[in-house]
């Protein structure tokens, strides 16, 4: 079957695909075959591209478009999607991301794939599906929006009941009341790394905001600095990711009625350049 470019968020996999296809499909088609039709001058540029032994140059990203034969909506889904997979920053990955998601929307319309984005990047689609747990929950916009410290608008908080009843995380029982439904989300992991981390940085920068108003019997800060081998580094990742199951275990083995919501965040991350990964030792 003939790869077809919308529904991928690897470039690299769609020309490995594309060149499968090719290869059953075009009579003598080969590496230098494609290079000859797109004007490249080496034949081995394709299998580099694709291996991930080289990045896709912008010059050569039209080239490629005519060789494969796209349409101009395929051609301009398929240079975001190659600035998106080789940028070096997750503003550049973000940017790139959401003009995919309006590319693919305008194409082929893929609700659930941009509300899927948006459940695992904004700070409050988790918080509002916890909030259903409280007893005295009120679906009203305004209420939401209140009970998170007007953060967000009536919008906001509307459209987010609206999507996370499409992704099955909410759904209305026999009284029409919002209730939670255990649900996953599976999307590709590289828009997924991206988006946990504009989720990671609104928490971020929510906590900034809050953590010095909370009184200090409804919060908890502290911190350590140590150095420590690669090996403790990556021990210490997985006591953390432990400790989390801990909590969930926790929480499911000890069933209470919910009175708030609050967000554990748990952070390990290097403050200094290791010395071999900057060039090794002089």
């Amino acid at each position: 079957m003939e790869p077809k470019i919308f529904e991928y968020t690897n470039y690299r996999d769609f020309l490995r695909d594309c060149y499968s296809h090719l290869k059953v499909t075009t009579e003598n088609f080969s590496y230098r075959y494609f290079a000859k039709k797109a004007g490249i001058g080496s034949a081995s540029y394709m299998h580099l591209i694709i291996s991930g032994n080289r990045n896709l140059s912008k010059d050569y990203v039209p080239k490629f478009s005519s060789a494969l034969g796209l349409t101009k909506k395929e051609q301009q889904y398929f240079d975001a999607l190659v600035s998106f997979n080789q940028a070096k920053t997750p503003e550049a990955k973000r940017y790139y991301l959401e003009l995919i998601h309006n590319l693919k929307k305008s194409k082929i319309g893929t609700p659930l794939t941009a509300a899927q984005y948006e459940y695992i990047s904004k700070w409050y689609y988790p918080v509002i599906r916890e909030l259903v747990l409280l007893p005295d929950f009120s679906e009203e916009s305004s209420w939401i929006r209140a009970r998170l410290n007007n953060k967000i608008s009536s919008k906001n908080a509307a459209d987010a009941v609206e999507s996370l009843l499409v992704l099955g995380f909410l759904k209305r029982d026999e009284n029409g009341k919002l209730t939670q439904v255990e649900a996953n989300i599976t999307t590709d992991e590289e828009v997924k790394d991206v988006a946990a981390i504009n989720f990671h940085q609104q928490m971020l920068s929510l906590a900034n905001e809050i953590i010095f108003a909370a009184d200090q019997d409804k919060r908890e800060v502290s911190g350590m600095t140590i150095a420590v081998s690669h090996r403790q580094f990556k021990d210490i990742q997985t006591r953390v990711r432990e400790f989390q199951d801990s909590i969930a275990h926790y929480m499911v083995n000890n069933p209470d009625t919910p009175e708030t919501v609050i967000q554990l965040q748990t952070l390990v991350f290097p403050v200094v350049s290791a010395e071999k990964d900057n060039g090794g030792s002089k």
